[in-house]
Protein backbone atom coordinates (compact mmCIF):
# COMPACT_ATOMS: atom_id res chain seq x y z
CA UNK A 1 0.00 0.00 0.00
CA UNK A 2 2.82 2.36 0.62
CA UNK A 3 2.92 5.05 -2.14
CA UNK A 4 -0.47 4.69 -2.99
CA UNK A 5 -3.59 6.65 -1.82
CA UNK A 6 -6.43 4.87 -0.39
CA UNK A 7 -10.00 5.27 -1.71
CA UNK A 8 -11.93 6.49 1.39
CA UNK A 9 -15.63 4.84 0.80
CA UNK A 10 -13.59 1.18 -0.40
CA UNK A 11 -10.51 1.18 1.56
CA UNK A 12 -8.60 0.03 -1.42
CA UNK A 13 -6.26 2.24 -3.40
CA UNK A 14 -7.47 4.69 -5.88
CA UNK A 15 -6.88 4.16 -9.23
CA UNK A 16 -5.91 7.99 -9.99
CA UNK A 17 -3.97 9.56 -6.89
CA UNK A 18 -4.75 13.07 -8.51
CA UNK A 19 -8.26 12.78 -8.41
CA UNK A 20 -8.61 12.09 -5.15
CA UNK A 21 -8.60 15.73 -3.56
CA UNK A 22 -6.72 16.70 0.30
CA UNK A 23 -10.50 17.29 1.48
CA UNK A 24 -11.51 14.03 0.91
CA UNK A 25 -8.84 11.93 2.84
CA UNK A 26 -9.15 11.24 6.20
CA UNK A 27 -8.00 12.54 9.43
CA UNK A 28 -5.66 9.83 10.03
CA UNK A 29 -4.14 9.20 6.70
CA UNK A 30 -3.63 12.88 6.48
CA UNK A 31 0.00 12.60 7.51
CA UNK A 32 0.88 9.61 4.51
CA UNK A 33 1.48 10.63 0.86
CA UNK A 34 3.28 9.11 -2.14
CA UNK A 35 6.41 7.04 -1.79
CA UNK A 36 6.48 7.61 1.92
CA UNK A 37 6.75 11.63 1.95
CA UNK A 38 4.05 13.61 4.48
CA UNK A 39 1.92 16.42 3.17
CA UNK A 40 2.40 18.93 5.85
CA UNK A 41 -1.11 20.76 6.62
CA UNK A 42 -0.79 23.84 5.53
CA UNK A 43 -0.86 26.13 9.38
CA UNK A 44 -4.07 28.75 9.49
CA UNK A 45 -5.41 26.50 6.29
CA UNK A 46 -8.77 23.89 6.41
CA UNK A 47 -10.00 22.32 3.41
CA UNK A 48 -12.52 23.85 1.50
CA UNK A 49 -16.17 22.01 0.34
CA UNK A 50 -14.44 21.53 -3.65
CA UNK A 51 -11.18 19.73 -1.67
CA UNK A 52 -8.74 22.90 -1.95
CA UNK A 53 -7.21 24.43 1.32
CA UNK A 54 -8.80 27.03 2.43
CA UNK A 55 -8.36 29.82 5.57
CA UNK A 56 -9.27 29.10 8.40
CA UNK A 57 -12.36 31.10 10.04
CA UNK A 58 -10.94 34.06 12.10
CA UNK A 59 -10.28 33.64 15.97
CA UNK A 60 -12.80 35.00 18.09
CA UNK A 61 -10.12 35.77 20.85
CA UNK A 62 -9.45 39.23 19.63
CA UNK A 63 -13.69 39.50 19.84
CA UNK A 64 -13.68 38.47 23.09
CA UNK A 65 -11.09 40.63 24.83
CA UNK A 66 -12.87 43.41 22.97
CA UNK A 67 -15.78 42.76 24.69
CA UNK A 68 -14.36 42.36 27.57
CA UNK A 69 -12.42 45.47 27.09
CA UNK A 70 -16.10 47.39 26.52
CA UNK A 71 -17.98 45.46 29.16
CA UNK A 72 -15.00 47.10 31.90
CA UNK A 73 -14.91 50.27 30.05
CA UNK A 74 -18.10 50.70 30.81
CA UNK A 75 -18.56 49.87 34.38
CA UNK A 76 -15.97 52.36 34.71
CA UNK A 77 -18.09 54.81 32.76
CA UNK A 78 -20.86 54.04 35.37
CA UNK A 79 -19.50 53.95 38.56
CA UNK A 80 -18.01 57.27 37.69
CA UNK A 81 -21.53 58.63 37.19
CA UNK A 82 -22.89 57.12 40.50
CA UNK A 83 -19.74 58.68 42.17
CA UNK A 84 -20.89 61.95 40.54
CA UNK A 85 -24.44 61.82 41.25
CA UNK A 86 -23.59 60.68 45.02
CA UNK A 87 -21.36 63.53 45.41
CA UNK A 88 -24.63 65.71 43.82
CA UNK A 89 -27.01 63.77 47.02
CA UNK A 90 -24.22 64.31 49.44
CA UNK A 91 -23.63 67.91 48.68
CA UNK A 92 -27.78 68.68 48.55
CA UNK A 93 -28.18 66.59 51.91
CA UNK A 94 -24.95 67.85 53.80
CA UNK A 95 -24.25 63.98 54.93
CA UNK A 96 -21.45 61.12 53.79
CA UNK A 97 -22.75 59.14 51.68
CA UNK A 98 -20.27 57.60 49.23
CA UNK A 99 -16.92 57.60 52.04
CA UNK A 100 -19.22 57.55 54.95
CA UNK A 101 -16.35 58.48 58.19
CA UNK A 102 -18.20 61.04 59.29
CA UNK A 103 -21.31 61.73 60.64
CA UNK A 104 -23.48 64.85 61.97
CA UNK A 105 -22.00 66.23 64.43
CA UNK A 106 -23.70 67.47 67.94
CA UNK A 107 -20.67 69.65 69.49
CA UNK A 108 -22.62 72.53 68.98
CA UNK A 109 -24.89 71.76 71.84
CA UNK A 110 -22.66 69.39 73.99
CA UNK A 111 -20.10 72.51 74.54
CA UNK A 112 -17.59 69.90 74.76
CA UNK A 113 -14.56 69.75 73.10
CA UNK A 114 -14.55 65.97 72.63
CA UNK A 115 -18.21 65.97 71.07
CA UNK A 116 -19.52 63.62 73.43
CA UNK A 117 -22.76 63.14 75.96
CA UNK A 118 -24.14 60.99 78.44
CA UNK A 119 -27.71 60.64 77.24
CA UNK A 120 -30.64 61.23 79.45
CA UNK A 121 -33.98 62.31 78.86
CA UNK A 122 -33.18 66.16 79.64
CA UNK A 123 -29.40 66.14 78.11
CA UNK A 124 -28.15 67.54 75.06
CA UNK A 125 -28.75 64.92 73.09
CA UNK A 126 -32.50 65.33 73.22
CA UNK A 127 -32.21 68.96 72.84
CA UNK A 128 -30.25 68.21 69.43
CA UNK A 129 -33.08 65.17 68.79
CA UNK A 130 -35.78 67.88 69.06
CA UNK A 131 -34.42 71.11 67.83
CA UNK A 132 -31.79 70.43 65.46
CA UNK A 133 -32.85 67.58 63.48
CA UNK A 134 -36.31 68.55 62.45
CA UNK A 135 -38.12 66.88 64.96
CA UNK A 136 -39.99 70.51 66.84
CA UNK A 137 -42.65 69.77 68.97
CA UNK A 138 -41.90 65.85 69.05
CA UNK A 139 -43.43 64.75 72.61
CA UNK A 140 -41.48 62.10 73.61
CA UNK A 141 -37.94 61.47 74.34
CA UNK A 142 -35.52 58.95 73.17
CA UNK A 143 -36.17 56.86 76.28
CA UNK A 144 -39.48 56.54 75.19
CA UNK A 145 -38.97 55.85 71.88
CA UNK A 146 -37.67 53.18 72.93
CA UNK A 147 -40.33 52.04 75.14
CA UNK A 148 -42.64 52.72 71.87
CA UNK A 149 -40.13 50.76 69.87
CA UNK A 150 -40.54 47.92 71.89
CA UNK A 151 -44.00 48.13 72.43
CA UNK A 152 -44.36 47.26 68.43
CA UNK A 153 -43.19 43.54 69.21
CA UNK A 154 -45.94 42.63 71.21
CA UNK A 155 -48.80 40.39 69.75
CA UNK A 156 -52.05 42.26 70.78
CA UNK A 157 -54.13 39.64 73.27
CA UNK A 158 -57.26 39.36 72.25
CA UNK A 159 -59.64 42.48 72.91
CA UNK A 160 -56.83 44.59 71.39
CA UNK A 161 -56.41 43.02 67.62
CA UNK A 162 -57.63 45.27 64.89
CA UNK A 163 -59.29 48.55 65.91
CA UNK A 164 -59.77 48.75 69.05
CA UNK A 165 -62.66 50.94 71.15
CA UNK A 166 -60.58 53.53 73.25
CA UNK A 167 -58.23 51.08 74.86
CA UNK A 168 -55.34 53.01 76.45
CA UNK A 169 -51.35 51.31 76.22
CA UNK A 170 -52.23 51.60 80.66
CA UNK A 171 -54.89 48.72 79.71
CA UNK A 172 -53.00 46.83 77.16
CA UNK A 173 -49.84 46.85 80.11
CA UNK A 174 -52.42 45.55 82.61
CA UNK A 175 -53.54 42.80 80.05
CA UNK A 176 -49.66 41.80 79.48
CA UNK A 177 -49.09 42.08 83.40
CA UNK A 178 -52.29 39.64 83.65
CA UNK A 179 -51.15 36.76 81.38
CA UNK A 180 -47.80 36.54 82.79
CA UNK A 181 -49.47 35.64 86.18
CA UNK A 182 -50.88 32.77 84.58
CA UNK A 183 -47.94 31.83 83.56
CA UNK A 184 -47.96 30.43 79.66
CA UNK A 185 -45.90 27.52 78.41
CA UNK A 186 -45.07 29.63 75.63
CA UNK A 187 -44.90 33.49 76.19
CA UNK A 188 -42.95 34.10 73.22
CA UNK A 189 -44.90 32.67 70.98
CA UNK A 190 -48.24 34.19 72.57
CA UNK A 191 -46.94 37.58 73.30
CA UNK A 192 -43.71 37.92 70.42
CA UNK A 193 -41.36 38.37 73.74
CA UNK A 194 -39.82 37.09 76.42
CA UNK A 195 -40.91 37.34 80.42
CA UNK A 196 -38.09 39.71 81.19
CA UNK A 197 -38.63 41.91 78.14
CA UNK A 198 -42.75 42.44 79.17
CA UNK A 199 -41.37 42.89 82.28
CA UNK A 200 -39.10 45.53 81.97
CA UNK A 201 -41.41 47.51 79.12
CA UNK A 202 -44.55 47.68 81.69
CA UNK A 203 -42.50 48.96 84.33
CA UNK A 204 -40.53 51.23 81.65
CA UNK A 205 -44.09 52.59 80.33
CA UNK A 206 -45.02 52.94 83.96
CA UNK A 207 -43.03 55.77 84.70
CA UNK A 208 -44.01 57.73 81.53
CA UNK A 209 -47.88 59.18 82.07
CA UNK A 210 -47.51 60.14 77.98
CA UNK A 211 -47.12 56.90 76.91
CA UNK A 212 -49.42 55.28 79.20
CA UNK A 213 -52.06 57.83 78.30
CA UNK A 214 -52.15 57.00 74.67
CA UNK A 215 -54.93 55.60 72.68
CA UNK A 216 -54.60 52.86 71.14
CA UNK A 217 -56.74 53.27 67.75
CA UNK A 218 -55.83 50.23 65.65
CA UNK A 219 -53.04 46.96 65.98
CA UNK A 220 -51.17 46.79 62.55
CA UNK A 221 -51.29 42.99 61.24
CA UNK A 222 -50.69 43.56 57.38
CA UNK A 223 -50.08 40.87 55.07
CA UNK A 224 -46.77 42.07 54.23
CA UNK A 225 -45.41 41.87 57.10
CA UNK A 226 -46.06 45.19 58.17
CA UNK A 227 -46.95 44.92 61.99
CA UNK A 228 -47.24 47.67 65.06
CA UNK A 229 -49.51 49.81 66.42
CA UNK A 230 -51.32 53.14 65.78
CA UNK A 231 -51.49 55.46 68.56
CA UNK A 232 -53.54 58.72 69.57
CA UNK A 233 -53.54 61.25 71.52
CA UNK A 234 -54.90 65.01 71.38
CA UNK A 235 -55.36 64.86 67.18
CA UNK A 236 -51.61 63.76 66.74
CA UNK A 237 -51.00 60.29 65.46
CA UNK A 238 -48.37 57.69 66.53
CA UNK A 239 -47.37 54.92 64.71
CA UNK A 240 -44.59 52.26 66.47
CA UNK A 241 -43.51 49.47 63.79
CA UNK A 242 -41.89 46.11 64.29
CA UNK A 243 -38.73 45.34 62.90
CA UNK A 244 -37.75 41.71 60.77
CA UNK A 245 -39.99 39.35 62.22
CA UNK A 246 -39.96 35.99 60.04
CA UNK A 247 -38.43 34.68 57.12
CA UNK A 248 -40.46 36.42 54.67
CA UNK A 249 -39.22 39.85 56.02
CA UNK A 250 -35.78 38.60 55.70
CA UNK A 251 -36.44 37.86 51.84
CA UNK A 252 -38.04 40.93 51.91
CA UNK A 253 -34.89 42.84 53.36
CA UNK A 254 -32.50 40.68 51.15
CA UNK A 255 -34.10 41.09 47.45
CA UNK A 256 -36.20 43.97 47.57
CA UNK A 257 -35.92 46.54 50.53
CA UNK A 258 -32.22 47.65 49.18
CA UNK A 259 -34.31 48.34 45.72
CA UNK A 260 -36.79 50.84 47.45
CA UNK A 261 -39.09 47.69 46.17
CA UNK A 262 -40.42 46.81 49.79
CA UNK A 263 -43.59 44.61 49.83
CA UNK A 264 -44.49 47.04 52.81
CA UNK A 265 -43.86 50.28 51.13
CA UNK A 266 -47.57 50.05 49.45
CA UNK A 267 -49.32 48.90 53.01
CA UNK A 268 -47.56 51.93 54.70
CA UNK A 269 -48.94 54.47 52.10
CA UNK A 270 -52.24 53.16 52.83
CA UNK A 271 -51.66 53.05 56.53
CA UNK A 272 -50.84 57.05 56.04
CA UNK A 273 -54.17 57.70 53.75
CA UNK A 274 -55.82 56.25 56.38
CA UNK A 275 -55.14 59.27 59.07
CA UNK A 276 -55.00 61.61 56.89
CA UNK A 277 -56.43 63.94 59.35
CA UNK A 278 -53.45 64.26 61.42
CA UNK A 279 -52.05 67.14 61.49
CA UNK A 280 -48.71 65.42 62.84
CA UNK A 281 -47.53 61.59 62.46
CA UNK A 282 -44.82 60.50 64.80
CA UNK A 283 -43.14 56.94 63.82
CA UNK A 284 -40.36 55.16 65.94
CA UNK A 285 -39.42 51.27 65.47
CA UNK A 286 -35.75 49.19 65.37
CA UNK A 287 -34.65 47.99 62.58
CA UNK A 288 -36.68 47.12 59.34
CA UNK A 289 -39.41 49.02 61.91
CA UNK A 290 -36.94 52.32 62.06
CA UNK A 291 -36.25 51.67 58.41
CA UNK A 292 -39.61 51.98 57.46
CA UNK A 293 -40.56 54.70 59.85
CA UNK A 294 -37.87 56.96 57.83
CA UNK A 295 -39.75 55.98 54.43
CA UNK A 296 -42.88 57.39 55.70
CA UNK A 297 -40.92 60.21 56.68
CA UNK A 298 -39.45 60.88 53.27
CA UNK A 299 -43.03 60.26 51.60
CA UNK A 300 -45.17 62.65 53.68
CA UNK A 301 -44.66 66.15 55.16
CA UNK A 302 -46.64 65.52 58.38
CA UNK A 303 -44.59 62.64 59.37
CA UNK A 304 -41.19 62.93 61.69
CA UNK A 305 -39.30 59.48 62.30
CA UNK A 306 -36.67 57.89 64.64
CA UNK A 307 -35.34 54.91 63.94
CA UNK A 308 -33.07 52.55 66.10
CA UNK A 309 -30.41 50.36 64.29
CA UNK A 310 -32.72 51.08 60.82
CA UNK A 311 -30.81 50.09 57.54
CA UNK A 312 -30.55 52.50 54.88
CA UNK A 313 -32.10 52.55 51.38
CA UNK A 314 -30.70 52.48 47.83
CA UNK A 315 -29.67 55.83 46.10
CA UNK A 316 -32.66 55.78 43.27
CA UNK A 317 -35.28 57.65 45.17
CA UNK A 318 -37.26 61.34 43.61
CA UNK A 319 -35.88 64.32 44.71
CA UNK A 320 -38.32 65.22 47.00
CA UNK A 321 -38.12 61.78 48.99
CA UNK A 322 -34.27 62.76 49.46
CA UNK A 323 -35.01 65.86 50.96
CA UNK A 324 -37.48 64.49 53.14
CA UNK A 325 -35.57 61.95 54.39
CA UNK A 326 -33.75 64.45 56.36
CA UNK A 327 -36.91 64.26 58.73
CA UNK A 328 -36.07 60.74 59.85
CA UNK A 329 -33.42 60.28 62.68
CA UNK A 330 -31.20 57.06 62.72
CA UNK A 331 -29.42 56.03 66.22
CA UNK A 332 -26.84 53.32 65.49
CA UNK A 333 -24.99 51.50 67.86
CA UNK A 334 -21.34 51.48 66.81
CA UNK A 335 -20.31 47.90 65.79
CA UNK A 336 -23.85 47.05 64.27
CA UNK A 337 -23.89 46.12 61.20
CA UNK A 338 -27.63 46.73 59.81
CA UNK A 339 -27.43 50.06 60.77
CA UNK A 340 -24.82 50.64 58.43
CA UNK A 341 -26.24 48.47 55.54
CA UNK A 342 -26.66 50.51 52.31
CA UNK A 343 -26.77 54.49 51.88
CA UNK A 344 -28.19 56.69 54.33
CA UNK A 345 -29.72 59.97 53.45
CA UNK A 346 -31.19 60.50 57.15
CA UNK A 347 -29.64 62.14 60.14
CA UNK A 348 -27.66 59.44 61.18
CA UNK A 349 -26.12 59.68 64.81
CA UNK A 350 -23.92 57.02 65.72
CA UNK A 351 -23.97 55.86 69.57
CA UNK A 352 -21.01 54.10 71.45
CA UNK A 353 -22.36 52.00 74.55
CA UNK A 354 -19.70 51.22 77.19
CA UNK A 355 -21.79 48.50 78.30
CA UNK A 356 -21.55 44.79 77.11
CA UNK A 357 -23.91 43.65 74.11
CA UNK A 358 -26.68 41.68 75.03
CA UNK A 359 -25.30 38.05 74.94
CA UNK A 360 -27.89 36.52 72.82
CA UNK A 361 -26.98 38.81 70.10
CA UNK A 362 -25.04 37.11 67.07
CA UNK A 363 -21.45 37.62 67.55
CA UNK A 364 -21.24 39.07 63.99
CA UNK A 365 -24.18 41.75 64.97
CA UNK A 366 -24.03 41.45 68.23
CA UNK A 367 -24.86 45.24 68.95
CA UNK A 368 -28.24 44.93 66.80
CA UNK A 369 -30.95 44.10 69.22
CA UNK A 370 -32.76 46.99 70.43
CA UNK A 371 -32.46 45.34 74.49
CA UNK A 372 -28.86 47.18 73.63
CA UNK A 373 -30.13 50.75 74.08
CA UNK A 374 -31.98 50.39 77.03
CA UNK A 375 -28.38 50.73 79.17
CA UNK A 376 -29.25 54.20 77.75
CA UNK A 377 -27.22 56.09 80.53
CA UNK A 378 -24.27 54.22 79.30
CA UNK A 379 -24.88 55.56 75.76
CA UNK A 380 -22.60 58.22 74.26
CA UNK A 381 -22.21 59.97 71.25
CA UNK A 382 -19.64 58.04 69.02
CA UNK A 383 -16.59 59.67 67.86
CA UNK A 384 -14.85 57.17 65.71
CA UNK A 385 -16.64 54.44 63.88
CA UNK A 386 -15.58 51.01 64.03
CA UNK A 387 -13.93 49.29 60.98
CA UNK A 388 -16.97 46.18 60.78
CA UNK A 389 -19.48 48.94 60.36
CA UNK A 390 -17.35 50.80 57.64
CA UNK A 391 -16.41 47.78 55.70
CA UNK A 392 -20.34 46.67 55.95
CA UNK A 393 -21.45 49.32 54.47
CA UNK A 394 -18.77 49.80 51.93
CA UNK A 395 -19.09 46.14 50.61
CA UNK A 396 -23.20 46.24 50.77
CA UNK A 397 -22.76 49.85 48.57
CA UNK A 398 -20.24 48.15 46.00
CA UNK A 399 -22.28 45.14 45.93
CA UNK A 400 -26.00 46.89 45.17
CA UNK A 401 -23.89 48.71 42.50
CA UNK A 402 -22.59 45.63 40.96
CA UNK A 403 -25.95 44.40 40.99
CA UNK A 404 -27.36 47.44 38.84
CA UNK A 405 -24.91 47.83 36.21
CA UNK A 406 -25.40 44.08 35.54
CA UNK A 407 -29.17 44.29 35.48
CA UNK A 408 -28.67 46.98 33.18
CA UNK A 409 -26.36 45.00 31.21
CA UNK A 410 -28.45 42.30 31.08
CA UNK A 411 -31.33 44.38 29.67
CA UNK A 412 -29.26 45.43 26.56
CA UNK A 413 -27.90 42.23 25.96
CA UNK A 414 -31.38 41.45 25.76
CA UNK A 415 -32.61 44.13 24.15
CA UNK A 416 -30.07 43.32 21.36
CA UNK A 417 -30.82 39.71 20.94
CA UNK A 418 -34.35 40.83 20.46
CA UNK A 419 -33.69 42.75 17.57
CA UNK A 420 -31.61 40.28 15.85
CA UNK A 421 -34.77 37.95 16.40
CA UNK A 422 -36.87 40.41 14.79
CA UNK A 423 -34.29 40.93 12.15
CA UNK A 424 -33.56 45.13 13.13
CA UNK A 425 -29.69 44.99 11.73
CA UNK A 426 -27.32 46.57 14.77
CA UNK A 427 -24.31 48.26 13.18
CA UNK A 428 -20.91 46.99 14.22
CA UNK A 429 -17.83 48.57 12.97
CA UNK A 430 -14.88 46.48 12.72
CA UNK A 431 -11.20 47.74 12.02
Amino acid sequence: MRGKALNLDTREPATDEKSVGIGEWHPAMRAFADKGKRYERVRGAVPSRSGALGAEPPSNKKGKRASTRAIFAAFLLFMLTVCLYLERLEYNSHADILFPTNYHSIMEVNNREEGTSVISDTDSLNAYYQSYSRQEGRPYTIRQDLLLSRLAHINAPQGFRGETAGATVRELCDEVERILRDEPEDIVRQLGCTRQELLDLTTGIGEHDILRDLVIKEYIESASGLAGYVLEKDDAITITLRGTDDIIDALDNALLLPFNLSVQYPAMNILLAKYNYAAHIWLTGHSKGGHNAIYAASIDPRCRAAGFNAPGFGIFLSDSQHDRLDNGVNYVINGDVTGFLLFHLERRIVIESIDSPVPEGFSLNKWHRLDNFFSIDDLTVSEKILSIAICSEWITQILWLSLVFLAGYGVIRLCARMCNICGIPIQRTTK
